[in-house]
């Protein structure tokens, strides 16, 4: 999975269970959510 550079990635667990990672610029805005298959 390509990571951008300088970028932070978050993996957060919605209320229903589901897994949904999240990619984050160096000025903190949200590039790309993607959810995970389990």
């Amino acid at each position: 999975m390509p990571i951008p550079k300088g970028g932070r990635v978050r993996v957060k667990t919605t209320k229903t269970g589901k897994k949904v990672r999240l990619t984050f610029t160096r000025g903190g805005k949200v590039t790309e959510a993607k959810r995970l298959k389990k």
